[in-house]
């Protein structure tokens, strides 16, 4: 008599390598998604397993232009309870920017046994990077003139003269050169000049890659980081000088997507 066994893959491949899938279940772990807060902060979670007892991860930031080994573990945490849904894991206050590498290993527990997984490693990319302290909703509706992008110096002079009496400002005439950077350095040592210009050159990066498909961002000038000519401190980050005004609304034109960016009048 013959007797036949109906297998299927995943048995056959468990009893080949001899190991019993219910004793993995616990350490299995879906996607993992990642949100980098601007200016600071980041989220980390993945979807539930109720056979994972304890879902931990050790993340580590490696800096763009900086040291390239990072030395301290920026985010490790443990949970064993769901939010929504999710194991959710957030720090208020790591910094990570564009260009930065997020080297991270996650830790499982089954009750019984705990497994690390493999090292998993993701470049800090535009569409990571959420503002954390501003609504990302629509808006109130611009008029025309301002959502069209400025073609000539006089269409970006115009543009900003009406965005300054869009808000309440009648003070045109004491625009300054000064901007302000809402981000500090992450060693407090560090000198803010040379940090204002790198941070700048990222800005201008994320800035081209976000118009990547609509032919660039515009920027046909030098560098940004050749622009500032003074740093200081301000209250609400880094208070910096470039060359002209003019300058200056180019800038603020360009990078005010990214949150940190701001007038150091008020007025624009």
């Amino acid at each position: 008599m013959v007797m036949i066994f109906r297998l299927c893959h995943a048995d056959l491949m468990d009893w080949f390598l001899g190991e019993d899938a219910d004793e993995q279940r616990g350490h299995k772990v879906g996607g993992i998604y990642v949100e980098v807060l601007s200016p600071k902060g980041i989220r980390l979670w993945t979807a539930y397993n109720p056979d994972t007892e304890l879902l931990g991860v050790e993340l580590y930031v490696k800096y763009y232009g900086g040291r390239t080994e990072a030395l301290e573990c920026a985010l490790c945490q443990n949970t064993t309870e769901p939010v929504d849904g999710k194991f959710m894991f957030e720090h208020p206050n790591l910094v990570a920017r564009f260009g930065d590498v997020l080297q991270y290993t996650v830790i499982t527990y089954d009750g019984a046994t705990t497994m690390r997984h493999a090292v998993r490693r993701m470049f800090v990319r535009e569409e990571l990077i959420k503002p954390n302290d501003r609504c990302v909703c629509p808006g109130r509706e611009l008029p025309g003139a301002l959502r069209s992008p400025p073609s000539a110096e006089v269409d970006l002079l115009e543009r900003m003269i009406l965005r300054a009496l869009g808000n309440r400002s009648r003070d045109c005439d004491s625009i300054s050169n000064w901007l302000v950077l809402r981000a500090e350095p992450r060693n407090e040592q560090a000198d803010l000049l040379e940090y204002v210009r790198t941070y700048l050159d990222l800005l201008l990066l994320r800035a081209k890659w976000r118009t990547l498909d609509a032919g660039g961002s515009g920027w046909t000038s030098v560098r940004p980081s050749a622009l500032v000519v003074e740093v200081e401190d301000h209250a609400e980050g880094i208070a910096f000088q470039v060359r002209s005004t003019i300058e200056k609304l180019k800038m603020l034109d360009l990078m005010s997507f990214s949150g940190v960016i701001e007038d150091f009048d008020g007025v624009l």
